[in-house]
């Protein structure tokens, strides 16, 4: 069983987002893949027809259209970066359309990927589309024991010493220091020299001011300068007050040219920080030591150059200086001149042509406190079961009805003898085919912006890519509540990252610690989005000008974060469309499946949408999908005449001829209900499901429906979480806590709710039966619940004051919203009218993203707990951030 998700205890270690996850399955639903049916011949035992469907947006919707072949042709991305967010062709604004603006429509293509994927979750698929890159962290200052891991691989623990009263914690740093050069295509790692055992030392910027503006810089770098200097002696020095004590040689003195017993060196500006007091100076290059740099660490390196790197280093970071056209040789050493300065990390490993040990260089960066990559690829966290099998042997659910490409020749070169080739060698054609979203006629209103709207598109607020990366979010976790300290009466979270167990994975020696790396861990699963529970309006997708408009800093011509802007014309909500779906040979069972997706079967009340298109974070794309008329097909009867006689009755008119289409009556037993009653009984059978009635009685099914559930749940619940936030990583629990149900005992969030089978012989008692639509009028309620600021009850409950007197910091108190300030406050009557209270915005938790959030979490007479910071002569301070205890 795979590992399963727990749910943090407290509301602070809760995490928001606009989506969440459904989980992986166990074990997949495979079928032969020779098994299926021939392609070239229509089996009378299986459905042939069409699907007739409508698509009514429910949110504004946008699909762009694609470029012309001529701007296709004209596009130079170079050239692009240069222009305005709003001038750049990917940024186009139209809907859409083959031909005519004004006709918009929804590519079958977006459709088809729609369903495939709810088939792909529904039919307990594959989970194969996952990246076999590594990523990349930094954790400086994180404090669980992510940040120790991070910490351990870049320095040594030396042990704790004492000064008089005060104790420190000494370390000397892994990271060594060298150049970056690119030879006959090869790039190579030159060391640095050794000087006194180390090779680089810091240099405080005391010494530096006086240089500004003298140092030359380094051939081919943006961020690197010639400097001379006496280095001190490599001993521990203090830092940070003198809690920590870190081992550097620091320079005594420097000067831009050569002065007797000064040494020369490389001046690196490893970006701006505010705290910040030193920069790191690389001895000079021993031509003599290298290491091969491989081309999958180049590609590595590539995937985590940020927008503040490329703006330090150049497009390519630390590989700018040696992609240079520029061949010019160093005389001192003869390699070429344009070289970077880098720091990097060795590993020792076996030679496997001689089994001897020796270093390789692990990965290397432009500061000491570097990036480094997890030991595992995100593809390793998907259970070996459900990843792809290359020979494509066996198939899920979703491949069978919408065909595969194969593997095994593709990705391996591999070419397989005529005679030995299996049926499904070269690959299988899809069954289904579907249609265009058209417009249903004329509309009442179309556009989601007015028709006399000069500009005819808007900005939204920034669209982000999935940040894996935060692994609290992404992957499963087994201990989200901090946990004791190993020797230390301190709490400490010990969160699953990509350097724990992946999935199937043998751990050699005694069992990790939960401080380590917690063990087994996997993939969340499929990633979808939360439907809103509030209207989506042009309000609320659409970026105010003032935050487009600001200036960036350095570069006033230029407006801040403009890249990451983009121009769109949505549809209405209301907007009706149609489409149809044709299929060919599926089973009743498969049929079934495809009207499962397009329309799940939920009890009377409760209802549930589908999404497409861009902006889903924002709320945007919710739309209801209808099955509108099921048609079947008898090809034995469309292809045995080609007209059909006339009705009884009716006489033959001169000119008309009706086709011969095959079309029939749905009997009884094929009925849409009919057909997925079919599916779920099949796959139920199929995964031995014993104890489920129905599909929606498994816990996956319960959390994809409480996902589609509309409407979705409070705003509050399904924002993205500020920076603060981030910081403390709380963890996003599961999307269908049933624990939380009213008027539910409180059941630990693994455990599985399911119905025994009056037919079951199993001897494992039945668990509390849950109605298949539980999940779903759980959402209903909570959304329509008051959600009020957390409370504490280890403090006990908040007071209201009755006097100024009463006042005293850290005393928790209860009071009343009254108005949202210019400043991002929150004005609070706390029943006294000789003093106010006041809620900072940095002090609400969780924290709020804008103006516009702050107003919608506390309209006037929202009830707000919250203890007091601190008392002036404005009044009383406030913050919903527990005070230690």
């Amino acid at each position: 069983m795979l590992p399963q998700q727990v749910n943090p205890s407290h509301r602070e270690d809760i995490a928001t987002a606009p989506y969440n996850f459904v989980p992986l399955p166990d074990r997949p639903l495979l079928l032969v893949a020779d098994h299926l049916p021939d392609q070239d011949v229509h089996d009378p035992a299986r459905y042939t027809g069409s699907i007739a469907c409508s698509l009514t947006t429910e949110t504004p919707t946008f699909v762009r259209a694609p470029l012309t072949a001529e701007a296709y042709r004209d596009y130079k991305p170079q050239d692009e970066k240069k222009l305005p967010y709003e001038e750049r062709t990917k940024n186009k604004p139209a809907f859409f359309h083959t031909g005519d603006p004004q006709q918009p429509l929804i590519p079958a293509s977006t459709l088809r990927g729609l369903m495939r994927s709810l088939v792909e979750i529904i039919g307990y698929g594959r989970f194969e589309s996952v990246t076999q890159r590594r990523l990349i962290y930094r954790a400086v200052g994180d404090t669980s024991s992510h940040g120790d891991r991070y910490r351990n691989q870049i320095l040594i623990s030396d042990g704790q010493g004492s000064e008089g009263t005060q104790k420190y914690y000494a370390y000397t740093p892994r990271v060594r220091a060298g150049y970056l050069v690119q030879l006959g295509g090869e790039w190579r790692l030159y060391t640095a020299q050794q000087i006194s055992g180390t090779s680089f030392a810091r240099i405080s910027h005391r010494l530096l001011r006086p240089l500004e503006g003298r140092l030359a810089p380094i051939a081919g770098c943006k961020n690197a300068y010639t400097i001379y200097f006496e280095p001190g002696r490599w001993e521990h020095q203090r830092v940070r007050g003198g809690f920590i004590r870190l081992r550097y040689a620091a320079a005594q003195r420097a000067a831009p040219r050569q002065e007797p017993g000064l040494t020369p060196g490389a001046l690196v500006y490893s970006g701006r920080m505010f705290s910040k007091r030193s920069e790191a100076v690389v001895y000079p290059l021993d031509p003599n030591k290298f290491y091969r740099i491989n081309d999958e660490m180049i590609a590595v390196y590539r995937d985590q150059i940020s927008a503040e790197q490329a703006n330090l280093l150049g497009e390519e970071g630390v590989l700018s200086a040696g992609m240079s056209k520029d061949q010019t040789l160093n005389e001192q050493d003869g390699l070429p001149a344009q070289r970077q300065p880098v720091f990097y990390l060795v590993e020792r490993v076996k030679n496997p042509k001689t089994n001897e040990p020796e270093e390789r260089v692990s990965f290397f960066g432009h500061t000491m406190m570097m990036r480094l990559p997890y030991p595992y690829a995100v593809r390793d966290f998907v259970p070996p079961a459900l990843q792809a099998d290359p020979e494509r042997k066996t198939v899920d659910l979703a491949q069978a009805i919408f065909g595969f490409v194969p593997l095994a020749e593709a990705e391996q070169g591999q070419s397989t003898p005529k005679e030995e080739r299996r049926k499904t060698a070269n690959g299988y054609a899809g069954r289904v085919f579907f249609g265009d979203a058209r417009l249903d006629g004329p509309q009442e209103r179309l556009w989601l912006l007015d028709p006399g709207d000069p500009q005819g598109w808007l900005t939204p607020k920034i669209l982000g890519t999935p940040k894996p990366t935060a692994f609290q979010l992404y992957l499963v976790q087994r201990t989200p509540d901090p946990l004791p300290r190993q020797g230390s009466s301190k709490v400490q979270k010990a969160l699953a990252d990509y350097a724990s167990t992946p999935p199937g994975v043998a751990v050699s020696g005694t069992a990790l610690s939960a401080a380590a790396t917690q063990g087994e861990t996997a993939l969340r699963g499929y990633k979808r989005y939360w439907h809103k529970r509030s209207p989506v309006t042009r309000a609320t997708i659409e970026e105010p000008a003032e935050r487009i408009n600001q200036p960036r800093q350095g570069d006033p011509s230029r407006r801040q974060r403009e890249e990451q802007y983009t121009c769109m014309a949505p549809l209405a909500p209301g907007v009706r469309l149609t489409f149809s779906i044709r299929f060919e040979n599926l089973a009743a069972w498969e049929l079934g499946a495809l009207l499962w997706a397009l329309q799940p079967p939920v009890p009377e009340g409760a209802e549930v949408r589908h999404q497409v298109g861009m902006g889903k974070p924002l709320g945007m794309g919710s739309v209801r999908l209808q099955v509108e008329k099921l048609r079947l097909e008898d090809r034995r009867a469309r292809y045995s005449r080609l007209f059909v006689e006339p009705e009884a009755g009716r006489p033959a008119v001169a000119g008309e001829a009706a086709w011969e289409t095959g079309a029939r009556t749905p009997q009884p037993g094929e009925t849409p209900s009919d057909l997925m009653a079919a599916f779920e009984r099949y796959l139920l059978d199929q995964l031995g499901e014993r104890r489920a009635q129905r599909l929606s009685d498994l816990p996956r099914i319960q959390a994809l429906l409480a996902l589609m559930a509309w409407p979705g749940p409070p705003d509050v619940e399904t924002r993205y979480q500020g920076l603060e936030e981030f910081r403390s990583r709380p963890v996003l629990p599961a999307p269908a806590p049933v624990a939380a149900t009213p008027g539910r005992a409180p059941t630990p969030a693994t455990t599985v709710f399911s119905t025994e089978r009056a037919s079951s012989t199993s001897s494992t008692p039945a668990q509390p039966a849950i109605d298949a639509g539980e999940t779903l009028r759980w959402m209903q309620e909570r959304a329509a619940q008051t959600v009020l600021p957390p409370s504490d009850a280890r403090r006990g409950p908040a007071a209201r004051l009755t006097s100024r007197h009463e006042a005293k910091e850290g005393m928790k108190v209860l009071g009343t919203a009254v108005r949202v300030t210019v400043d991002l406050r929150v004005e609070i009557d706390l029943g006294l009218a000789e003093i106010k209270g006041f809620l900072p915005d940095r002090q609400i938790v969780p924290p709020v993203r804008d103006r516009a959030d702050l107003e919608a979490r506390f309209p006037a007479g929202t009830p707000v707990e919250a203890w007091i910071s601190r008392i002036d002569k404005r009044g009383v301070v406030l913050t919903m951030r527990e005070p230690s205890l």
